[in-house]
Parts: structure tokens; C-alpha cells; sequence
């Protein structure tokens, strides 16, 4: 049985509790927006061993905001935010850990928790046996860890490539046609899964509902027919736009129209 991991934190450069990081954190006079992400980190880290949550998730933000983006970041904000009991926000943060880092089971572990804990329990639409396989594949490695290993693949390509017409022999021919044969092969489907892990994360086609109440609309506008009925946490897939309205996508392959200032895009 696996442990709730929520009190846990993963280093990103995370300074110890010392004297120093607890006087940055309590001292008055020091203006947060002029520490350094470091600074701030160290801030968040101290304000959550308090218990100060919505402080710690409050630096988080400030490092988010000033353009720094990890895993272990979003991670770490994941459970300030489930700490302070904001469902939505906690959602979201291990959603986009996900997306960084498929393979994190912490993330993947305590964004479940975080989902027990919301309205909505939807039930999603079974994927066919290809799909499954795809998915996981795609998501057993980051995108830069795919980018590496299609690197690795092309370069036993074309070494078997130069076996293959450098050979003096009948055997190290077909030795070579075949190893190059085997790591093209693997060296598309490596190339295929680092682009579509890329693309999960440039292309912000989810989005997790903040508003405490929203009712999805048969169009583009207020006086739609009503639906179905969202809370915050929910997550949905966004596949079109008109305006400030989303047509969005539940689990349960319902779709309906939703303004754009009711969710948080991933």
C-alpha cells in the first residue's frame, strides 16, 4: 500500500530550514516580488513545513509567474495547494507535473487523491486495446527523454547502415540490412512518441474548471440550452473556440460550450 506522498517535497534546489530561510520568511519589510525564484522557494518551502500553506502556494505562484516551469515545481505547488484545500488549483498543478513528467507516480498518485475530492466523478469512455499501448508508451518517458533515445536509435541506423554497405560478407550484409531495419523502426516510433509528448505540452487543448458552478451550453452563447452541469476540479478537453465561449469535451464523451473565464487551460 502506497503512503499519501502529499508531505513530501522534491528537491529542485530546495534549501535546508536554517535560520537564514525562516528570517527571509517571517522578517517584515522584505517585498516578495523583489526575491529571487531561489529566494522564493526557499520561502515556499519554509511557509509549508509551518503550515502556512496558502503562503507557500503564494511563492510558488511568484516563481511560476516569473517564467520558471519544472515538474518538481508544479509538483511541490500541487500539494501547498491540496494543503490549503484548493481542489481546483491542486488539480491543475499535478496535471501539468504530469505533462512534464508522465512518469511520475508521486504526481499521478496524489492528482487521484486530489480527484476523490471533487464534485464531479465522471466516468470516462474506455479507450480501444491501440490506444491504451500508444498512450502508455507515449507517456513512460518525458519528451526530452525520447528526443535522446530516437538520437540514440538514428545513430544505430546509420552505423548499421555503414555495416550494411561496407560488408564483405554475405552474413554481415543481411546483419547489417536488418539491424538497420529494426532501429529505423524503433527510431520512428521514438521520434513519434517525443513529438507527441512535445505536443501534449505546447498545446493547451485541457483545462480544469475553477468556477465553483458552470453549465455547459448547446452554443456559443448565454441563452444556449442548459446541458450539463460542471464544478470546479473538473477536467475537460477544449476543441474549439468561438469568441470568449470553449466547446469543451468531458471523460464521458459529452460536449458542450463553456466561457472561457470558467476554466484554467493546462
Amino acid at each position: 500500500m502506497k503512503t499519501l506522498a502529499l508531505s513530501s517535497y522534491k528537491p529542485f534546489a530546495l534549501a535546508g530550514k536554517t535560520v537564514a530561510t525562516l528570517l527571509l520568511v517571517f522578517a517584515t519589510g522584505i517585498v516578495s516580488a523583489q526575491l529571487s525564484p531561489k529566494a522564493l522557494i526557499d520561502s515556499a518551502t519554509a511557509c509549508y513545513t509551518a503550515g502556512r500553506y496558502t503562503d507557500a502556494l503564494n511563492y510558488y505562484n511568484q516563481v511560476l509567474t516569473s517564467g520558471q516551469e519544472s515538474a518538481d515545481l508544479y509538483y511541490n505547488a500541487g500539494n501547498a495547494a491540496f494543503k490549503a484545500n484548493e481542489m481546483a488549483q491542486a488539480v491543475w498543478y499535478f496535471e501539468k507535473a504530469l505533462k512534464l513528467n508522465p512518469s511520475d507516480e508521486d504526481a499521478a498518485f496524489n492528482l487521484g487523491l486530489a480527484n476523490t475530492r471533487i464534485t464531479d466523478k465522471i466516468d470516462q469512455v474506455p479507450l480501444l486495446f491501440y490506444e491504451r499501448w500508444w498512450k502508455a508508451f507515449v507517456n513512460l518517458f518525458s519528451p526530452d527523454t525520447w528526443s535522446m533515445v530516437s538520437l540514440i536509435m538514428l545513430a544505430l541506423t546509420a552505423v548499421a547502415l555503414l555495416l550494411f554497405f561496407q560488408a564483405t560478407t554475405l552474413w554481415q550484409r543481411k546483419g547489417g540490412f536488418w539491424m538497420s531495419l529494426v532501429f529505423g523502426i524503433l527510431f520512428a516510433f521514438s521520434l513519434s512518441f517525443a513529438w507527441k509528448g512535445t505536443h501534449r505540452i505546447v498545446n493547451h487543448n485541457e483545462a480544469i474548471v475553477f468556477a465553483a458552478t458552470v453549465t455547459a451550453k448547446s452554443s456559443p452563447d448565454a441563452s444556449g440550452v442548459d446541458l450539463f452541469v460542471l464544478h470546479e476540479g473538473t477536467k475537460v478537453a477544449v476543441n474549439d473556440q468561438i469568441g470568449t465561449w470553449l466547446r469543451v469535451k468531458i471523460a464521458n464523451g459529452s460536449e458542450g460550450w463553456l466561457e472561457e473565464g470558467a476554466v484554467r487551460r493546462l
